[in-house]
């Protein structure tokens, strides 16, 4: 080819570019750019990265040309559930609790909220590179975790397709989260502005309804009024559900609200100097506005239907047990695609903590609580496949129960009727004889000042796989609460005394941990603590001897 003709090919391609942006420029959209809500960021956020996405906003978009894609193949019920791994990343929609995770992210990850999904044949797709309109084109609905800083923002051009692709048939579920945390209110502000939907810069804080006596931000919320929203089918069977320091959301109906007693608490992001989790003081103020809000709302968009819930770790691995959490999860995904999903049963196999019906023990952070303990039994429920749940309603026929009882119950007798339960007895609970004898029992000698004295297993159980079996010792000192009756000892004292006995009601193989501060928190430690590794309070042998008895237990509770 000589080098007239590549001259000629030259000059035509010059002239189809500069026909074709020519064409293509005035139908361009320039979105602007908004100043930053803190200026200037934090240090600490600078240093872990949460500025970058201020470099990646706006930007120009072709509106008929996302929408072209979705005119071709526009939303259907059939089609993918989408999952955003571009802009979330803080918890895998695949994640899962193992024994040996301890980190946020698998900690907290989705994998078990997901699971009835893909049992019902959802498809879900990650998707890995931005929206557009081609992406979007064909699928049911898109999933959105908490989005985050540390990630590239929305471009303007990914806001009009998914707004595009909601308008006409699509569904949005999307996780938000108290205050601006990780800067994700800053990050959804063009997509929720252009579907209508606020998320003020607060936490909801509600001293009335706590899973936990030592935070106003974890919290039980219930469905609104019924004839209101709490007949919408994301309600459906959903009575209430628990959240970990939420936020909330304005603009679409509310679902579930929190007490008249709660109120706004307002962001103050340089409350903390080491942590882009933003929050408030968590304390009532004189300008802090009143509840009750919306921490679940669902509406639609043109042709399309949104799910928003304010907090992310309602649907992870260690709270989508609690209550109907699960069920609002299938409920939100189902109605989002169009589809009819069968909601998550709490079959025989699950397991479920039980406490006073006033306290939530299993999720109470406290020393005197137990949420480390719920959580090695959600490992446990990872490692097997079954349920975990943790209620305080009755647990009707629900299987392997840990019993953490603080008086007298009127559904102990359904509760006994399980395979395998645990029964954990707190000397210093108001148990009462009535109890005791259900079980076949009755009060030893009471010691004013029990001493406590170290424990051993006098039977051996079953070696298992665990990494906190692995090491450590099993000797551990008790102080166990004074029972008398027919029980086979696993573990007693220097004194003679069970620590851990099996007792048999019916067809019912009952545990027996007769003393409960073995297992409380101030134990085992903070539920990320891996006392594999050393605890903070030097406390490391005592908190290793003592997940190694919770690991045992549970291994027998799980035990197939």
């Amino acid at each position: 080819m000589n080098r007239r003709v590549l001259l000629a090919l030259l000059g035509m391609s010059v002239g189809v570019a500069a026909v074709g942006v020519g064409w293509v420029w005035p139908r361009l959209e320039w979105a602007e750019v908004d100043a930053p809500w803190t200026d200037p960021l934090p240090e600490h956020a600078i240093e872990d990265g949460y500025a970058s996405f201020y470099r990646w906003r706006g930007g120009p978009v072709w509106r008929a040309w996302e929408e072209s894609w979705l005119d071709r193949d526009p939303p259907r019920p059939e089609g993918p559930l989408l999952v955003d791994e571009v802009h979330a990343s803080k918890q895998p929609w695949d994640a899962d609790i193992s024994m040996d995770t301890f980190g946020y992210s698998r900690m907290h990850g989705f994998a078990r909220a997901f699971a009835p999904i893909l049992a019902a044949g959802v498809e879900v797709e990650e998707v890995g590179w931005r929206w557009s309109g081609r992406r979007l084109a064909g699928a049911s609905a898109v999933f959105v975790n908490l989005v985050s800083g540390d990630n590239a923002a929305l471009r303007a051009s990914e806001v009009v397709a998914l707004e595009a692709f909601v308008r006409r048939g699509g569904g949005l579920v999307l996780i938000t989260d108290h205050s601006n945390c990780y800067f994700h209110q800053e990050l959804l502000a063009p997509l929720t502005g252009a579907l209508g939907i606020t998320l003020p810069p607060i936490t909801a804080a509600d001293p009335t309804n706590r899973l936990t006596p030592a935070s106003v931000s974890w919290i039980r919320v219930f469905a609104a009024s019924p004839g209101a929203s709490g007949d919408h089918p994301v309600m459906a069977g959903v009575q209430a559900i628990g959240l970990m320091t939420a936020g909330a959301v304005e603009g679409l109906p509310a679902l579930a609200v929190t007490s008249a007693e709660s109120w706004r608490d307002r962001w103050e992001p340089y409350r903390k100097a080491d942590s882009s989790g933003f929050t408030g003081n968590l304390e009532r103020d004189v300008d802090e506005a009143p509840g009750p809000m919306a921490v679940v709302a669902a509406g639609t968009h043109g042709e399309g239907r949104v799910v928003v819930l304010a907090d992310q770790n309602a649907w992870g691995a260690t709270l989508i047990g609690y209550e109907d959490n699960a069920r609002l999860f299938t409920n939100a995904v189902g109605w989002a695609m169009g589809r009819q999903l069968p909601p998550p049963v709490r079959g025989p196999d699950t397991v479920t903590t039980l406490m006073a019906p006033e306290r939530s023990d299993c999720t109470s952070v406290e020393e005197e609580g137990f949420r480390t303990f719920q959580v090695q039994s959600q490992r446990w429920a990872a490692r097997t496949g079954r349920g975990e749940g943790c209620t305080g309603r009755s647990v009707g026929a629900s299987g392997g129960v840990i019993l953490l009882p603080q008086g007298e119950r009127a559904d102990l007798d359904a509760v006994l009727a399980a395979p395998r339960v645990l029964v954990v007895l707190d000397p210093t609970a108001p148990i009462t004889d009535a109890v005791l004898a259900r079980l076949g029992l009755a009060r030893g000698p009471v010691d004013a000042d029990p001493p406590l004295a170290e424990a051993r297993w006098v039977v051996e159980r079953p070696a298992q796989d665990v990494p906190m079996l692995a090491i450590g010792s099993d000797r551990i000192e008790a102080r166990p609460m004074a029972v008398t009756g027919p029980m086979d000892l696993w573990m007693t004292d220097t004194f003679g005394r069970p620590v851990v006995a099996v007792v048999r009601h019916g067809g019912t193989t009952v545990m027996l941990l007769l003393d409960a501060d073995l297992l409380r928190n101030g134990a085992l430690g903070l539920e990320r603590a891996d006392p594999r590794k050393g605890l903070p309070d030097g406390g490391s042998s005592r908190a290793l001897a003592a997940h190694r008895l919770a690991h045992r237990l549970l291994a027998e509770l799980y035990a197939p």
